[in-house]
């Protein structure tokens, strides 16, 4: 408009002195010429400014078009300009009185009558009026603005579609003419008396095209949509996500939506490569050579927002069970919402949207979205939102949430098992002979960092703690992420896992709600217990069978955790040079607590009861691969404690020998599989050896209690101390006095 005034030369203060220029040049040309009747058929010869083109000599509206000739140049513009801003009032839904009132004040009366009807008390309908405008359309128009105007008035959608410049414009022009075109229909077939005769006469193509039905609506509406997608000016904007689903929307298609935007999500997946198994979208079919347009949908938020709330809604209506070769692409597009929330922090609504899906379908979502979720409030929360509110199987989310959590970062290849994850000794070959067989323990052997995947599982772990009751899935859970923690060799894990989830904790936390007290059941020398037999005892027993393999695996973890409490303690007493003194207490609770954690190892049924073959063989893989290991780290501290804290440690270094050859163990087994067996024998060996050093230092036999017939002279090997030295200068380093044998 701006242009189009500047152009005219009239600008925005001069819109009421109608076509200036050309009314001064007719003024000009009378006084120059003798000027002929308005009846004379012989008009004046008057060129424009630039001498182009005729001019036409009367001012009235219809004479350019009557006269076949034009307006000044200037003029021109004006009269544009005028219908663009006619056009553009009704193109905003300005009432037409508004307009009629616009064109008055600019002294264009008969704009003002024209194109808009005078109200008649004996013709409501119009229909001669848009008869007439219908005519002035496909006649010679001043400009297509013109032509438009009047085209929009009457329902000649031909004469409008000329000025759309936008996806918006043409769906304007098609809805105003085409109801237009059916309300003049309805009029015609229903009431053709009351319709002027003149109604009946020459009508366009389009004007006799009825959308009588629904599927000649929708084809219609379908072929306007293929024009504005392959017109160069409305490509691009047809595109645009919004629009996308504005025409599904306007073509009362609402599911066919939501099914093609699935389709299109899972497209985009498959393009996106990885394994499906990754993936909680449905792959409904193979990555293809060009996108659907309603991949823009998937992409933009907004607009996948107002998809997802379709389908919603969709749902809501039609409470039936979806189609099973619908029901994957469609459940595609509430995913991929998820999915968006999840990237921006929301996960609020998660339970909310998952209730809306198939049951497999919320647990493999859930099960991949609460990954996010961390600390004990927003866990109590989800729970309750999922449980409480919308009663979804919180149970088969949570092992769906640790199986995906032990795919991806606890399965492992054959070949890529380490076949010694936990490598605690190292060689030593320095002076102190006396506290070390040629090796220790390695001060750093435990892992210094948790990976991502450890703090995973132990997030989603503890979903089962929060979970009331539920103790077989809870233990059985547990002792899943325990072994294949093991057996991946995230030591680490496992380590997180026996601090965060202590079986006597999560026990006394169970049980209340199990058996209505708080009990640690695998707590047998607790002065409450039921009568052998009972209902109760019963009850307590199929409960340690279900939480055992946990247990167990717990005591081996901690059997690791007492290893590495020693070493730390057994380093800097050794490594202090000191006179000849009883050891600290901190050193001998060290060696108290590593064995107490080593005792349940040693156990014949340790590790031997599985639920199932794979927990069977899982449970072998984990012994031959960790107990040769821990006892033999265990053998080189009982040889440390000897020297350090007492002569008693070789005593039970001989019913640690004692015990692994005992059959019922299987330990003997486990370092032969293992190919250990030499270093516990070479252990053993360097431990008599010392035990003969040991009596030859303090020069008298002893006897410890409790052990008859268990004492140093079981181990000699030649008569008194012959040929036995002490081998050290001065006085021995962190050595344990003779005062501690003892004594007769």
């Amino acid at each position: 408009m701006e242009e189009l005034e500047t152009r005219s030369g009239a600008g925005k203060g001069l819109w009421s002195k109608g076509w200036l220029y050309t009314r001064e040049r007719i003024k000009k040309e009378k006084r120059l010429r003798s000027w002929p009747d308005p009846s004379d058929p012989v008009l004046p010869q008057i060129r424009t400014e630039n001498g182009e083109d005729m001019m036409a000599t009367t001012l009235d509206p219809d004479a350019p078009g009557r006269q076949q000739r034009v307006l000044e140049k200037e003029d021109r513009f004006y009269e544009k300009a005028v219908w663009v801003a006619c056009w553009e009032m009704l193109r905003r839904g300005t009432p037409w009185q508004d307009i009629r009132a616009w064109c008055e004040e600019r002294n264009e009366g008969w704009r003002a009558v024209a194109p808009f009807a005078v109200e008649s008390k004996h013709s409501s309908s119009n229909s001669a009026w848009r008869k007439m405008c219908h005519l002035a359309s496909d006649s010679e128009c001043a400009n297509e603005y013109e032509a438009a105007v009047y085209g929009l008035l009457s329902g000649n959608s031909k004469a409008v579609e000329k000025v759309c410049r936008s996806v918006d414009d043409h769906l304007f022009a098609y809805y105003t003419t085409t109801l237009t075109r059916e309300f003049e229909l309805y009029l015609h077939t229903n009431f053709p008396d009351r319709v002027p005769a003149m109604t009946a006469l020459r009508r366009s193509t389009s004007a006799n095209e009825g959308l009588t039905n629904r599927a000649t609506a929708q084809e219609a509406f379908n072929n306007l949509i293929m024009r504005l997608r392959q017109n160069s000016a409305t490509k691009e904007e047809s595109a645009q996500p919004l629009k996308i689903i504005e025409h599904y929307l306007l073509n009362n298609d609402a599911e066919n939506l939501v099914y093609t935007t699935g389709m299109a999500a899972s497209d985009l997946d498959s393009m996106r490569g990885g394994e499906e198994t990754e993936s909680v979208i449905e792959r409904i079919r193979k990555a293809p050579a060009q996108l659907l347009p309603e991949s823009q949908v998937v992409l933009d938020p907004a607009a996948l927002r107002i998809a997802a709330h379709i389908y919603v809604v969709t749902r809501a209506i039609d409470p039936m069970e979806p189609q099973a070769e619908t029901v994957g692409a469609e459940e595609n597009v509430l995913v991929s919402y998820l999915q968006a929330l999840r990237a921006q922090g929301r996960r609020d609504y998660a339970a909310m949207y998952s209730s809306r899906m198939r049951h497999d379908k919320y647990v493999a979502v859930l099960g991949n979205l609460l990954q996010d979720v961390s600390g004990a409030s927003q866990q109590k929360e989800m729970l309750t939102l999922m449980s409480d509110d919308y009663g979804l199987d919180v149970v088969a989310i949570f092992d769906e949430q640790v199986r995906l959590i032990l795919q991806k970062y606890f399965t492992l290849r054959r070949e890529e098992v380490p076949s010694r994850p936990l490598e605690t000794l190292e060689d030593y070959a320095g002076e102190q002979t006396r506290l070390f067989p040629g090796r220790r323990i390695r001060e750093d052997f435990m892992p210094a960092e948790m990976d991502e995947g450890d703090i995973l599982l132990c997030r989603g772990l503890e979903w089962f703690r929060l979970l009331p009751g539920e103790w077989k899935v809870t233990f059985s859970t547990l002792g899943l992420g325990m072994r294949m923690a093991l057996v991946s060799g995230h030591v680490s894990g496992a380590m997180l896992l026996a601090r965060t989830f202590p079986f006597q904790s999560i026990s006394e936390h169970k049980t209340v709600e199990v058996l209505g007290k708080v009990v640690n059941i695998m707590d047998k020398n607790s002065p409450i217990q039921p009568p052998p037999g009972s209902q109760e005892a019963m009850q307590l027993e199929v409960l340690r069978q279900q939480s055992r393999t946990y247990y167990e695996l717990e005591q081996l973890v901690l059997a690791i955790l007492a290893l590495a409490d020693w070493v730390s303690v057994e380093r800097a007493y050794s490594t202090t040079p000191r006179a000849a003194s009883t050891p600290p207490a901190e050193l001998k609770a060290a060696k108290a607590d590593l064995d107490e954690a080593v005792a349940p190892l040693l156990q014949p049924g340790f590790l031997r009861e599985a639920a199932d073959d794979s927990e069977a063989v899982d449970l072998k893989w984990i012994r031959i691969c960790y107990i040769p290991e821990i006892l033999l780290a265990y053998q080189c501290a009982l040889y440390s404690a000897g020297p350090m804290i007492s002569r008693d440690a070789y005593i039970e270094l001989m019913d640690l020998s004692t015990t692994i050859a005992d059959e019922s163990t299987g330990l003997t087994e486990l370092f032969v599989q293992s190919g250990r067996m030499r270093e516990l024998v070479d252990g053993f060996a360097q431990a008599g050896k010392m035990m003969l050093v040991m009596k030859g230092v303090n020069g008298k036999k002893f006897r410890s209690k409790g052990r008859e017939g268990k004492d140093l002279s079981l181990w000699e090997t030649g008569g008194g101390n012959a040929g036995v030295t002490n081998g050290d200068d001065g006085v021995g380093i962190g050595l344990a006095p003779a005062a501690d044998a003892d004594a007769d």
